[in-house]
């Protein structure tokens, strides 16, 4: 499936509210194949609206997809209803091949 991504030109990105420690170490444990950013100050997990502040989940960024458009338009949004689901890559490459036309 990651080829199928880098076929499409997208620029793919990974961004969680962890440091960059804890990237590298996660990175070289599941060998994914793209960047991962922190936002350890937690900026743009609140711009893109999936900063959780209540409860005990208080400062934790919410698993999401966003396909940002090269001219900055969000173009395509997921976020999951229940916990510990999972996009659909199909659905992501689809909205990332329709910018890209």
């Amino acid at each position: 499936m990651a080829q199928e991504f880098e076929n499409t030109n997208a620029q793919v990105l990974g961004i969680s509210v962890d440091s960059h420690h804890s990237h590298r170490e996660y990175a070289k444990m599941f060998d994914i194949p793209f960047p991962l950013l922190s936002d350890f100050n937690k900026e743009t997990a609140e711009k893109y609206g999936v900063l959780t502040n209540s409860g005990t989940s208080r400062g934790v960024a919410g698993r999401s997809v966003f396909v940002v458009s090269q001219d900055g338009v969000v173009t395509y949004v997921w976020k999951p209803e229940k916990k510990g689901e999972l996009p659909d890559p199909e659905r992501v490459l689809e909205a990332v091949r329709k910018i890209g036309q």
